[in-house]
């Protein structure tokens, strides 16, 4: 999803609305793009449907036919899905650079070429980088917290066609129907 519009629209539809511009919560949206926020609402109530905008990510799936998303809560996940498969890896960044998503990238070539970066040095590239340190100034530093974690996950969200599907990583390798989807975000 690419525009606030677009998101309100769908909320008419009883869909959880999340985003941000910014980094700050969208007016009238249910919920930012605060992964602690999220995981506190989902405890409370189960979303079923949710529909996603952002400042940088959502805006670059939109242009993309289908893509796997990697961050350091799910790199072990995507690295290993990803094995013997040609990708391209692209790191989206934002206002407040693009370092973050850097290492991220350069910590998923590494691992597929069979080279495993220390998580410290993960954690670091991500916490301090410009855009967590915007992201403490607005009030977000258990956000920054939960973020720097390495592998949290065994899951790979896949975007295909505006719809995000996570699929649970049952092992070591793909196993095709050993993956099973759940739609979680509409973007």
């Amino acid at each position: 999803m690419t525009t606030i519009t677009e998101a309100l629209n769908l909320k008419k539809k009883k869909y959880t609305t999340a985003g941000e511009r910014k980094g700050l919560k969208i007016s009238g949206f249910d919920l930012g793009n605060s992964p602690v926020e999220l995981l506190k609402a989902i405890k409370n109530n189960p979303i079923k449907k949710m529909v996603l905008t952002t400042s940088n990510l959502t805006r670059v799936l939109a242009h993309c036919e289908s893509a796997y998303i990697c961050s350091s809560l799910n790199l072990t996940a995507v690295s290993t899905l990803l094995q013997e498969k040609k990708v391209n890896i692209v790191a989206v960044g934002g206002p407040h650079g693009v370092v973050e998503d850097l290492g991220i990238a350069l910590a998923l070539m590494m691992k597929l070429k069979g080279i495993t970066l220390p998580n410290s040095l993960i954690k670091k590239m991500i916490a301090h980088s410009p855009a967590a340190r915007h992201l403490i100034t607005i009030g977000y530093r258990e956000d920054v917290k939960f973020i720097t974690q390495v592998d949290k996950y065994m899951v790979v969200p896949l975007y295909r066609k505006g719809v995000v599907t996570c699929f649970l990583q049952t092992g070591l390798r793909e196993q095709g129907a050993g993956y099973r989807g759940k739609k979680y975000y509409k973007s």
